[in-house]
């Protein structure tokens, strides 16, 4: 059934509308309505393409702050502060107590650094730096002390 306005001009569905500018802007082009509306969809799906790229983007962006944040907010202490105590004399334990952390932590952290122990263990001799470095290695990365 067809629909009039008021003024008593032919009221066009918006589906035939579409379909006539459709035709209208593929005879300007000089192509067919099929061409122009593949072409439509593949500008369509570059578009998403890109926003989804975006939004990865960001996602990596937020997960590597996250991250950061906490990575940062795990780390009791810094390379810096463990080196300042260390060159003050102090123990891994003694370190350990003053940062609230396990001494083993310490010795991580000062095995990293490649600081030698400030204090004779129970038995035996301190390590020495190639020493150290060995059972560094050995621990992180499963590296038998033999082959380090």
């Amino acid at each position: 059934m067809l629909q009039f306005n008021k003024d008593g001009s032919l009221v066009v569905p918006e589906l035939i509308q579409k379909d006539l500018n459709d035709q209208q802007e593929a005879k300007e082009q000089k192509i067919t309505v099929k061409k122009l509306r593949e072409s439509r969809q593949v500008k369509s799906l570059i578009k998403s393409i890109i926003e989804h790229k975006e939004n990865v983007t960001k996602l990596r962006d937020a997960r590597d702050l996250i991250h950061e944040a906490v990575a940062n907010s795990l780390q009791k202490f810094t390379d810096e502060e463990l080196i300042e105590f260390h060159a003050r004399g102090l123990s891994d334990g003694e370190i350990a107590s003053v940062f609230r952390c396990h001494p083993t932590s310490v010795w991580m952290r000062r095995a990293k650094t490649m600081k030698v122990a400030n204090h004779k263990p129970w038995f035996g001799e301190n390590l020495t730096e190639e020493e150290l470095r060995q059972r560094y290695e050995a621990k992180m990365y499963g590296i038998p002390q033999f082959l380090a």
